[in-house]
């Protein structure tokens, strides 16, 4: 029996809907009631309803307009906010995680070189040709360098928790270098914080504006009465308007000093922004240049611990150079191979800084799919899933990227939106694949 089943992309959860506002209601309707009765024989008894309803007038209506769209602009920058936020987590995790890597690859290649010289001493030790204080000088930076490289190691695995707590993702991205900028001028009125700084004070201006007399909404009001007197009752139905002279500028006291205070508080805000984003892209086209010119001055360094090396192997076999000068010119050459990469990282990530605070651009967005354990199988060393075109199945090569429950979360070029993926006989499929039978 095949089993197919729909791949889908996960999305989040679609919000709770908002209270609708009224258009032309300023707020709840009100209805009041009275009766009169008289205590004459021949007066007249009233019993009156009146039902209230107060009119948005037109200065409210256009600050409604023009909230809902303030809204809209606030959603926007807010999620992009929220996107900035986890882009900010993701690139510290992944290039702490990237240079935490390469201290532990050039810990791990110094313990490699360490090791041949403790046993090449060893021998030597055996043979009476070398004293022991060479060995324990070596043995002494072997574990320093496994320290190290534990360290190292450590350090990495929090970095991939970091990620996968923020991703859901088990592994790391394998491209995580992003375009590099070039002349980048401090323009902050782009960045959405500013954005939202502006937003929410033209918000505030609205509701100031909605708040103030020159908004007083109309009243319309219903009225209906019974008027009875002894042989006689009549019905009267009628309608009252009272409509506010908002064409007469006045403000209170209150409102205005209300104003005054939060154009204050925006004034302040917006420029104590402005000062801290300069500071960080000053600091940052600093270091950038900085990690330029210090990057040409570690890879000649690197170049010349590595000719040291090479004339330290030849005055070692000739019993030219001491045992400690050796070891540490050796381990020298190592660490400024090591410098010269970590930098050229760091200048990776420094230009993915700017990008972050600067320009405002998130880390990545990528499409994952969630698709059964069961749907994929290995062939000539990649993962495949198959999917069907029309009566045919199709293998289609994915890259896993992490796990949920049973489930696998994989990345395609192809998409998969909604399309059928082969989750049971799968084994089989792979057999004749693999030219071992099966059907």
């Amino acid at each position: 029996m095949i089993e197919l089943v729909r791949a889908s992309s996960s999305t989040l959860a679609e919000a709770a809907p908002l209270y609708q506002a009224s258009s032309w209601l300023a707020a709840l309707p009100t209805i009041s009631a009275s009766y009169l009765d008289s205590d004459e024989r021949f007066g007249t008894d009233e019993a009156e309803l009146i039902l209230n309803l107060p009119i948005k007038s037109n200065m409210q209506r256009k600050s409604d307009k023009a909230l809902a769209g303030l809204v809209e602009k606030l959603d926007e920058v807010g999620t992009l906010q929220r996107s900035l936020y986890f882009s900010g987590l993701i690139r510290e995790a992944v290039w702490s995680y990237r240079i935490a890597s390469v201290n532990g690859e050039f810990a791990g290649h110094k313990l490699q070189v360490l090791q041949r010289l403790e046993q090449r001493h060893k021998d030597l030790l055996q043979a009476n040709a070398t004293s022991e204080y060479a060995l324990l000088l070596i043995q002494n930076e072997l574990v320093t360098a496994r320290l190290g490289q534990q360290e190292y190691e450590e350090e990495a695995r929090g970095w991939l928790q970091q990620y996968k707590h923020v991703t859901g993702l088990g592994s790391m991205p394998a491209s995580i270098e992003e375009p590099p900028l070039e002349a980048i001028e401090f323009a902050p009125d782009r960045h959405p914080r500013i954005r939202q700084l502006e937003l929410v004070w033209m918000q505030k201006q609205q509701l100031l504006l909605a708040g103030s007399d020159q908004a007083t909404p109309w009243n319309l009001s219903l009225h209906a009465k019974n008027l009875d007197t002894d042989g006689y009752e009549e019905e009267q139905y009628g309608i009252a308007v009272e409509i506010p002279l908002s064409f007469i500028k006045m403000a209170s006291q209150s409102h205005n000093s209300e104003w005054r205070e939060e154009s204050r508080q925006y004034g302040m805000a917006r420029d104590q922004l402005v000062s801290d984003l300069f500071k960080r892209w000053q600091m940052l086209t600093t270091k950038s240049g900085s990690l330029q010119k210090k990057q040409q001055l570690l890879a000649r360094s690197s170049q010349l611990s590595e000719q040291i090396a090479r004339q330290i192997e030849g005055l070692q076999a000739g019993n030219e150079i001491g045992e400690e000068i050796a070891l540490r010119r050796m381990t020298d050459a190592i660490d400024a191979r090591a410098a010269a990469v970590r930098n050229e990282i760091l200048i990776h990530q420094n230009n993915a800084m700017l990008g972050q605070h600067l320009l405002a651009t998130p880390f990545m967005r990528a499409e994952v799919y969630q698709v059964a354990t069961s749907a994929v199988f290995q062939w000539q060393k990649s993962s495949y899933i198959l999917v069907r075109a029309g009566e045919r199945l199709t293998a289609v090569e994915v890259d896993p990227v992490g796990a949920i429950g049973t489930d696998y979360l994989v990345q395609t070029k192809a998409s998969l939106q909604d399309k059928d993926i082969l989750v049971s006989s799968v084994s089989a499929v792979q057999g004749i694949l693999l030219g071992l039978g099966g059907e």
